[in-house]
């Protein structure tokens, strides 16, 4: 098997090695010698393009204050959220998906052409999945929005501002949730303490944060994605309109076609605990590793024919949402959202093309991160 384990400066400056083939990004996803912030605390570097960005991601992922060793509360957490979000509650959310998938068109669809999907559909939509996940008031997404975007603001000052009224709100819904527990997330998380506390509220507060702040977004931005990809590759859309059964598959290949990383990082950074042995080098305990899930995905020795777009692949078995112990809580909610959210626009608009040239979109940070604004006609 070929490897391709390189030490080079990251796009954020820093020096890092570069994990690129399938089996040894899988490999050391699963090693739990690696993790997400450095050894030593006072030399973790967060990067990012914008403050609010980097506070949230350091929130989510701080350790608990005095503890050395937090993996069994970040076990604790993780075995929660896969509760919350098993296959039998994403599949009773998937209604109220569709419901405003459906209202969401509605609305689009009383405006004259051409629109912007991304600010009429995608966003909203995955806003208001949110909403419902966490029990809050639907028009309460109109917030998550503006904090979101206040999240891109290079102005220091706003950006905090943002993060100062999204810190506020979760504060006020957990204290909410103490005293009048429902079925929705929080109300699962703060359920999760046991005796001894392990179950820390200030972890709780700052996910819940996450959540709030950048959490839905990456579904969002799969969603113009996977439209974009389907608007132009005609034959894969045929595909799916005489057989609506392989949106599924269309959604796996969106998926491993999509890029969720920062371009700041250009892969997910990790952080050695411990002395490391792969593919004859040693990564040494407090270096920076960089998983390129992007070229992982990408890999001829797994998938044949890389490059194309092809919604018939069988496996699909792409890393987007990691794999191991840091496997992401929310994919089943992720491919709820794209799946259902396309479904819906195609059945609705099976005309949809772009109101522009192709060559004239505006990428968050890449052709593959999703766009700034996607205008459709139909």
């Amino acid at each position: 098997m070929s490897v391709e384990i390189e030490k080079g400066m990251i796009p954020a400056g820093r020096e890092a090695w570069r994990v690129s083939r399938y089996q040894q990004v899988k490999m050391l996803m699963e090693d739990r010698r690696l993790a997400m912030e450095h050894p030593d605390p006072a030399a973790n570097q967060w990067y990012s393009d914008s403050p609010m960005h980097r506070v949230l991601v350091r929130l989510a992922a701080r350790p608990i204050p005095g503890r050395a060793q937090d993996q069994k509360e970040r076990a604790q957490r993780r075995a929660t959220m896969t509760r919350m979000f098993s296959q039998q509650n994403i599949h009773r959310t998937i209604p109220d998906v569709r419901a405003f998938a459906t209202d969401l068109l509605d609305q689009m669809t009383a405006q004259p052409p051409p629109v912007d999907l991304t600010s009429t559909f995608s966003i909203p939509l995955c806003a208001r999945v949110v909403c419902d996940l966490m029990n809050v008031p639907g028009e309460d997404a109109a917030l998550f929005r503006q904090w979101a975007a206040d999240k891109q603001n290079p102005e220091f000052r706003q950006s905090v501002l943002g993060l100062r009224q999204l810190m506020t709100y979760v504060k006020d819904l957990v204290r909410r949730r103490q005293q009048e527990p429902g079925d929705d997330i929080v109300s699962a998380l703060l359920a999760a303490q046991d005796d001894e506390d392990e179950f820390h509220e200030g972890r709780i507060i700052s996910l819940v944060a996450w959540i709030l702040g950048l959490g839905w977004q990456v579904a969002a931005s799969a969603i113009d994605y996977g439209a974009l990809m389907l608007i132009t590759h005609p034959d894969q859309r045929r595909l799916i309109e005489a057989e609506g059964s392989r949106m599924a598959g269309a959604v796996e290949e969106v998926l491993r076609h999509f890029n969720a990383t920062s371009a700041a990082i250009g892969g997910l950074d990790r952080y050695a605990h411990a002395d490391i042995e792969i593919g004859g080098v040693t990564i040494r305990a407090g270096d920076m590793v960089l998983l390129d899930v992007p070229a992982a995905n990408r890999d001829p020795e797994v998938f044949r024919r890389p490059d194309a777009f092809d919604i018939a692949r069988n496996p699909n078995p792409h890393l987007t949402f990691g794999h191991g112990f840091y496997y992401c809580n929310f994919n089943r909610v992720a491919r709820a959202e794209v799946e259902v959210g396309l479904a819906a626009l195609f059945e609705r608009l099976p005309t949809l093309r772009l109101a522009v040239n192709p060559a004239d979109l505006l990428y968050l940070e890449h052709p593959q991160s999703g766009v700034v604004e996607l205008p459709v006609t139909w």
